[in-house]
């Protein structure tokens, strides 16, 4: 591979040494040894050499699949769960059908060998169960609605960055962050799942 050399003029022939970083840098981001103490002095600790880049891709590339792998995990534990629930509520439909065909055609006996459950479902603990669990999802639904529109906030903000909003950009990223932090301190979304492990999901069959 050929020597990356600097296109500034008074600095041709020069070697680059690797990229800047700076995320409100408008200079080229390749920098070569006169660069690093001209057009880069003012954020000199974020110019990187190759190998330092090198290794934070590394470092980010096995963040990125730890982050993919849990986002998996949540995925077959929420799609499991409901799936359990709408295996409930298709097998409570079906007996309450089945009720009432037996009331219908006047077999009482039959009806009479459902009793608890017609009890139970009478005495509306499934529906505020129901309720419970919507409740619940919306919340995560909701929580994580506003994470999403952050992250879509900062990419525009990061691709509309001048030097004078900058700041602006990083103060509000640090803002975006600290609210996430606050969710996961605070339990918002970890609270709503473990509520939905709480629901009874009795009486389910494959």
């Amino acid at each position: 591979m050929g020597e990356f050399h600097c296109r500034y003029e008074d600095h041709l022939e020069e070697a680059i040494l690797g990229f800047c970083i700076n995320i409100g840098c408008h200079q080229t981001p390749q920098f070569c040894f006169k660069c690093f103490n001209t057009n880069q002095k003012q954020h000199q600790f974020e110019c990187l050499p190759f190998q330092k880049i090198k290794e934070h891709i590394q470092e980010y590339i096995q963040k990125e699949n730890e982050y993919y792998g849990k986002l998996q995990n949540f995925e077959s534990s929420f799609n499991n769960f409901i799936n359990q629930m709408q295996k409930k509520v298709q097998n409570n439909l079906k007996k309450i059908l089945k009720m009432n065909e037996f009331l219908s055609k006047g077999e009482y006996l039959n009806f009479k060998s459902d009793i608890k459950f017609f009890r139970k479902y009478h005495s509306k603990v499934d529906e505020t169960e129901n309720s419970k669990l919507i409740t619940s999802i919306n919340s995560i639904v909701s929580a994580l609605e506003n994470i999403k529109q952050d992250y879509i906030r900062i990419d525009d903000e990061v691709n509309a960055l001048t030097d004078y909003n900058t700041q602006q950009y990083l103060n509000k990223a640090k803002s975006y962050f600290e609210k996430g932090e606050q969710l996961v301190q605070r339990g918002i979304i970890s609270r709503s799942i473990n509520s939905l492990k709480r629901f009874n999901i009795d009486g389910i069959q494959s």
